[in-house]
């Protein structure tokens, strides 16, 4: 069974928004158990279109979050459950991340919570989460395994790179290209036009005007580079 929305173009199944004749329950594993799953999870609290069967994180595996069994990714069987969601917020630990679970050959779904919006023209990748009150405007790419937290904004025909994190009320303006393993911090701002290069970090309440290099860590406003990882 896949849930896939009209007004997502991804490769793989979408959850969030479920055709009419979808009764039955997905069973679903999340990868984490920090603050981003919490966050999933009381998304999906109370929706009986999924089921979340257990979160996988190496280092809380024997405890529980919200309820819902932490195991070791060795100790899951993927047989028993496939497909998966991943909530992990930081880019560079999201990628190690997904690297890890290769040999377990998990099928990734796209997360769009309902009280989101994305227009009907833009592209959502594999593995990325929407969650409540973000936005994607019209003609924008939203990498995979990207994150955009609530009141998060994409403007149209903006590109993120995937690995991406936008974390709560982050503005990426119209026409901006953003990079991969890029994260823009709480309330900041890239004005239309901006270019972020890729592992570039943009720090809260930052206003970017101009392109942001590659590796950067850029804060104040107006922005200044005040950090470069080699």
């Amino acid at each position: 069974m896949k849930f896939v929305s009209a007004r997502i173009q991804t490769k793989r199944p979408t959850v969030g928004r479920p055709g009419p004749n979808d009764s039955q329950a997905l069973p679903i594993v999340v990868a984490g158990a920090g603050k981003l799953a919490a966050l999933l999870l009381d998304s999906l609290d109370g929706d009986e279109r999924w089921r979340v069967v257990a979160c996988l994180d190496e280092g809380r595996s024997g405890a529980d979050l919200l309820g819902v069994p932490v195991l070791h990714p060795d100790d899951h069987d993927p047989d028993v459950c496939r497909q998966a969601l991943m909530a992990i917020g930081e880019p560079s630990v999201r990628r190690r991340f997904v690297e890890r679970l290769v040999p377990h050959g998990l099928e990734w779904l796209t997360f769009v919570d309902r009280r989101s919006h994305v227009s009907r023209n833009a592209e959502v990748g594999e593995g990325t989460i929407v969650l409540p009150f973000a936005s994607v405007g019209p003609a924008s790419s939203v990498g995979r395994f990207c994150y955009l937290s609530a009141y998060a904004c994409v403007g149209g025909a903006t590109s993120v790179g995937d690995f991406t994190s936008l974390l709560p009320r982050a503005l990426a303006g119209s026409k901006c290209r953003i990079g991969s393993d890029c994260s823009l911090g709480l309330a900041s701002t890239c004005l239309d036009g901006a270019v972020i290069g890729d592992r570039a970090t943009v720090a809260p309440h930052t206003l970017v005007r101009r392109d942001v290099p590659a590796g950067a860590l850029v804060a104040g406003n107006p922005a200044r580079i005040v950090k470069r990882r080699t």
